[in-house]
């Protein structure tokens, strides 16, 4: 027998065809706990698409010519709108096919749904930085 049980050799009908489903509560927990490792790689990918933001906001605290941070800033948030859509739809992609208990491969799904949806997403994503600039601007304002 040895030190450990194995389950998988043990015999039985193993899982009833008509077994009934968890409640969703129960089973949210239950992917996330099973997939938490690419769930974490997801992340990591989405965060690699939020670097030019990063660097943006960076930059207008650390260089030292005022001209040139704006510049520099404002390049880097342009690019971050643009690229902010496409990496939130490859993202959906991803934690979609997650919660239909469905396979993924985090990397060539995320970078397919990110080229398949990229016009669309590119217009959601510079939608939504236009509000984010309008919400801080109100809480600054106001």
């Amino acid at each position: 027998m040895g030190l450990f049980h194995n389950s998988y050799e043990s015999a039985g009908a193993g899982i009833a065809k008509d077994e009934p489903k968890k409640k969703p509560f129960f089973r949210f927990w239950e992917i996330v706990w099973r997939k938490l490792g690419k769930l974490v790689g997801v992340n990591l990918v989405y965060t690699l698409f939020l670097l030019p933001g990063l660097i943006g906001i960076i930059s207008l605290f650390t260089m030292k010519s005022e001209k040139l941070s704006y510049l520099m800033a404002g390049f880097c948030l342009l690019v971050q709108a643009i690229l902010i859509g496409p990496s939130m739809a490859g993202m959906t992609k991803v934690l979609r096919n997650f919660s239909q208990e469905r396979h993924a491969y985090v990397w060539y799904d995320y970078i397919t749904a990110l080229k398949r949806n990229f016009k669309q997403s590119v217009v959601v994503g510079v939608f939504d930085s236009v509000m984010l600039v309008c919400v801080a601007c109100g809480v600054y304002v106001y």
